[in-house]
C-alpha cells in the first residue's frame, strides 16, 4: 500500500473527479483539515499528482512516501516493536 502525504500531513486519494479522468480527488486528515482550514476534498492532476499545473511548489502537492526497510522485533509478552525508515 502506497500513503501519500502533502505538506499538511497524511491524504487520502478518493478517487477521479466526476469532472475529468485527469483529476483525482484527495483529502486531508481531519486534524490537518481542521488546524489549517482546508476544504474537506480537492483535486490533483491524476499524471503528477499536483495541485497547479504548472511547475511551482504547491502546499497541496502530494508526494508518494516509500518504505525502505523495517524491523521488527517481537517480546515476550508478546507487544511487538516496528521502525520503518521512510522517504519522503
Amino acid at each position: 500500500m502506497t500513503d501519500y502525504k502533502n505538506r499538511y500531513g497524511y491524504v487520502e486519494i478518493l478517487g477521479p473527479s466526476p469532472i475529468s479522468d485527469r483529476y483525482l480527488r484527495v483529502r486531508n486528515d481531519d486534524v490537518a483539515r481542521y488546524l489549517n482550514n482546508l476544504d474537506n476534498e480537492y483535486l490533483v492532476l491524476a499524471h503528477n499528482l499536483r495541485r497547479i499545473g504548472d511547475d511551482t511548489d504547491h502546499p497541496l502537492d502530494l508526494h508518494e512516501l516509500e518504505v525502505l526497510s523495517s524491523d521488527e522485533t517481537a517480546t515476550e509478552d508478546g507487544s511487538l516493536s516496528l521502525v520503518l525508515e521512510v522517504k519522503g
